[in-house]
């Protein structure tokens, strides 16, 4: 019998992450998304204390909230996008989201064809937040961060086609990430702290093949 009535809780339960998790479509900011997200399994989901304790239940919430999150990205970011101009090509690709994560990789090519820059990007959704993360790399591989440094942001925003990611540690000068999707076209805006006196940089690129298979 118990094990029925804790089914049902579970069911309720999930019901009640489903509503929460919509929420951030409605501007909702990721970081009280899921901290609600993995404190609900401990206050209103009436599943017994010693199951809302449990890391497995907790996981479990944090990645059904991220299913809508990481998913809520993909419909702007998934895919390769690239552009080429007169001065060489940009060029980013993210992957579907699997389990917590969407992988990304971003880089710039000359117009003599030397890579001149790459980065390595993940979104990893945690208790905490959605979090991206990312290093800068030279053609040989040499990383800008120190190895226990990458630049760390966390998504304060997704709302419709945009997303915005706010710089939480790693960068001095770094202060938000901006992504939105007009069409087959992915725009993104790098700005910067008021005291670095950097303009900002604006990339857009356009869509060369769906990333989402």
């Amino acid at each position: 019998m118990w094990k029925i009535d804790r089914f049902q809780a579970a069911l309720t339960w999930s019901s009640n992450m489903l509503s929460l998790a919509r929420a951030v479509r409605a501007g909702v900011r990721g970081g009280m998304f899921l901290a609600a997200a993995t404190g609900l399994a401990g206050c209103q989901s009436g599943i017994p204390r010693d199951g809302a304790k449990d890391p497995g239940i907790r996981d479990a919430v944090v990645l059904l909230a991220a299913h809508v999150v990481l998913n809520d990205l993909a419909f702007i970011m998934t895919g390769s996008w690239r552009a080429m101009e007169t001065d060489g090509l940009s060029e980013e690709v993210w992957s579907a989201p699997h389990g917590n994560s969407i992988m990304g990789t971003f880089r710039i090519v000359g117009a003599d064809g030397s890579l001149k820059m790459q980065e390595v990007l993940a979104i990893v959704a945690e208790p905490d937040g959605v979090f991206m993360r990312l290093r800068h790399f030279d053609a040989k591989m040499v990383s800008r961060e120190e190895k226990d440094a990458p630049i760390v942001l966390k998504l304060e925003k997704s709302e419709g086609e945009r997303a915005v990611f706010r710089c939480v540690s790693g960068s001095m000068s770094l202060h938000t990430i901006t992504y939105w999707r007009i069409e087959q076209t992915l725009h993104s805006e790098v700005e910067f702290t008021p005291e670095s006196k950097r303009a900002p940089l604006t990339f857009s690129l356009r869509r060369e093949t769906d990333g989402s298979n």
